[in-house]
Parts: C-alpha cells; sequence; structure tokens
C-alpha cells in the first residue's frame, strides 16, 4: 500500500469537507420554507452576515492568522442576535 502524499491527502479531505459545507448551506436553503418556519429578513441577513464571516475567517486562516467563530443565536432583551450583536449589547448597557 502506497503512502497518501501530504497533497492527496489534502484533496481527500477538502473535497470531503467541502461537499459537507455545500450540504449544511443547502439545507439552511431548504428552511427557507415559510410554511414549515418562521423567520425574518433580519434572521436571513445574520446567517448570511455569518457565513461572509466565515468565508473571511478561511482567508485569514489560509494567509497566516487564526480566528473562527461559531454561530449561535442568543435572546437578549427578547431580541436573538448574533455573538457580535450580543457582545455590542453588553457593551451598551
Amino acid at each position: 500500500m502506497a503512502t497518501e502524499t501530504k497533497r492527496e491527502k489534502f484533496v481527500r479531505l477538502t473535497e470531503n469537507r467541502m461537499n459537507n459545507v455545500l450540504k449544511g448551506i443547502d439545507l439552511l436553503g431548504n428552511m427557507s420554507n415559510a410554511n414549515n418556519y418562521e423567520f425574518t429578513q433580519e434572521d436571513l441577513n445574520k446567517i448570511i452576515k455569518t457565513l461572509k464571516g466565515a468565508v473571511a475567517d478561511l482567508e485569514r486562516i489560509y494567509n497566516g492568522s487564526t480566528k473562527s467563530n461559531r454561530f449561535k443565536l442568543y435572546l437578549i432583551y427578547g431580541k436573538w442576535c448574533s455573538l457580535w450583536e450580543w457582545i455590542g449589547i453588553i457593551v451598551k448597557n
């Protein structure tokens, strides 16, 4: 059995992980059915902003910097908000 090169390992893992990411995005898209889910434009904006931020983080990581965030909505003062919005609320108060 031949040893896998670093390049081959990268390609194999990248294909699998990218397919998982794309499947997750498809699953998020499935939630756009208003007959099954209730969401606001604000919810959608937060999802899109978080995805764009994750892509920007990925670019930074590959360029030598490290940063990683996970998406979570927090219910603060009766309003659903992302981590960065939550931090802003705390700082303001």
